[in-house]
Order: structure tokens, then sequence, then C-alpha cells
């Protein structure tokens, strides 16, 4: 989304976001929650246009910190950027204060689903350690994990060798990971059950959900009982469509549902996500000039429940 930085305080004026008289060479003064901005009802709407979603291509999920003062996504600087250009970036609320989205100081490339852990003191991500190879498909994508307090990165990928090549993860509350991959002839989406405190083999999820159509970036739900995800299975509205399942009174994967044409629409939306507090729903849209992040109330997500 392309705006100059004055035109980018005035459209946070008309959202509601509190920003002080700023010059064009200053970072606007963001409070409230989500820096301000006036919430979104049943319609999506673009996330922080011009702090978040910028000109570059948002490319990973919004991961939130528990309490809401910190978030973490991957992008690349531009729609035409080369994969091996993404980043990862954070924002922090300090003193009720939003900061400027700052790049972490990461060594790999190609970064992405940056996952921050339960207790808010770890970010997880998937990278690839630099090399000549410009196949990305021709690398191996490693697991790593980031201390936030002292800034220490190890390559955890012998602990969990099913997330080397994943592209997007979900933590739930118990410690189960739910990732993709890529399968025989599509990406499918599995898990890893912590039982124990010890982690069991991956289990592919049902066909429910692994339809043998592409089905990529999960978002499990902090309690498990729902699952979100992006998929190009026939009978959507676009390319890539946002899609939830929820588990039955067995704990067994119910019938997929569509989010419907409120969230999809005949372009791409993937890497879905739920705040913190449960209240909205995040994702990215991708057309001809933009790969944004949205936000939408999370009753869409509500709405498909099944009724017990």
């Amino acid at each position: 989304m392309k705006a100059p930085f004055n035109l980018i305080v005035l459209l946070f004026l008309l959202g509601g976001i509190a920003v002080a008289q700023q010059t064009t060479t200053e970072f606007p003064k963001l409070t409230g929650p989500y820096f301000g901005q006036k919430p979104p009802g049943m319609t999506p709407e673009v996330f922080a246009p011009g702090v978040v979603s910028t000109d570059g291509l948002e490319h990973s999920k919004i991961s939130f910190a528990k309490d809401g003062a910190a978030f973490y996504w991957a992008a690349q600087p531009s729609l035409s950027a080369n994969i091996f250009q993404q980043r990862i970036w954070c924002v922090e609320k300090n003193a009720g204060i939003w900061s400027k989205p700052v790049e972490l100081n990461i060594p790999q490339v190609a970064l992405a689903t940056p996952t921050i852990s339960l207790d808010g003191k770890e970010l997880f991500y998937t990278g690839s350690e630099n090399s000549s190879i410009q196949d990305l498909h021709q690398r191996v994508k490693e697991f790593y994990v980031l201390d936030l307090a002292s800034k220490k990165i190890e390559n955890i990928s012998r602990q969990f060798p099913a997330l080397k090549d994943c592209w997007s993860f979900s933590i739930a509350e118990n410690g189960d990971i739910y990732f993709d991959r890529s399968g025989a002839n599509a990406w499918e989406i599995s898990v890893l059950r912590k039982q124990n405190g010890k982690y069991m083999p991956p289990e592919k999820l049902p066909v429910e959900i692994n339809d043998g159509s592409q089905n990529m970036h999960p978002f499990i739900s902090p309690d498990g009982k729902y699952l979100l995800f992006s998929s190009s299975r026939a009978g959507g509205y676009g390319s890539a469509d946002l899609y939830a399942s929820f588990k039955d009174k067995n704990g067994q994967w119910a019938i997929v549902k569509n989010l419907g044409n409120a969230v999809n629409n005949d372009w791409r939306e993937r890497f879905p996500s739920v705040s913190h507090d449960g209240k909205y729903l995040f994702f990215t849209r991708r057309n001809d000039e933009s790969n944004d992040f949205y936000w939408v109330d999370a009753e869409v997500i509500e709405k498909l429940r099944p009724k017990e």
C-alpha cells in the first residue's frame, strides 16, 4: 500500500488513531490497542496502513504476544522482491506508545513464520542459511528459536525434524504444533502432538482438511478446538480462500467451512491468525497491486461454529 508519510498520518487520524503533530521525518505517536486504529466490523479493512501494511509484501501471519504489547510478522521490501530478502519485523508498546516497526537482526535469509512462544520469551521461525543457491526449493529451511532477552539464536531442527522445510506453523496452549509441508502432490497440514512432555511423530490431519488441494498456513486456536487455514480447493471465491474446521464432541475435525465472501474474494487470502484477545481475525490479501494485512471482527469465525 503506497502512500506518502503525511497521507499516512491523515489516514490514521481519520481512522481514529491517536497521532501527535509530526514532521514528515518523524514516526507518529500511536497509542491504544492496535495503534489506536478504529476496530473493524464484519467487513475486512486494511490493518495499520503505511505502518504494518506497506508497499512491501507482507508474507506471514501476525503473531501476538499474550498481553498484546508486541507482535511479529515477515515481509519482503516490495512485491517484486526476491524471497531471500524476506525479513522479520516487530513492533512493541512501551509506556503506552507503539514503536516504529523494527527489523530483527537475524543472520538467516528467507525468514518465515515468526511465532512467539506461549510465555512470550522466545520467537520461533524458519529460515535458510546464506548460500549461493538461488532456488529456495533446493535449500533446506531450518527451524530456529530466538531468545528475545539475550538475542541468542539456536537451530532446533534436530529436536523438530518434521518442521524443516515447513512454511507455516501454529502452537496451541497444550504445546501441540500444527504445521504445513509439501506432500506427494500438494501442501498438507499435520500436527505434532505433545504428550507427557514429549512430541509424538507427525500426524497428517484427515481428508476433510487435506483434500488433495494446496492446504497451508494453519492457525490453531489456543484451546485447540478450531483450525483456520488457506486452501485452493474447489468451490472457493479466488485462487486461495480461508477456511475453518471445528472439533466435534468426540474431538474429531468436522466438515471444513469457507469463511464466506465477507472475508474471501476473487483474489488470494492467506496467513490467518486471531489476535491475543480473540476479538479479531487477521490475514493477508494479495491482488495485482498489494499484499496487505487485513483485519475483521472474529465473529466471522464464531458464526460458523456448529451448534451443540
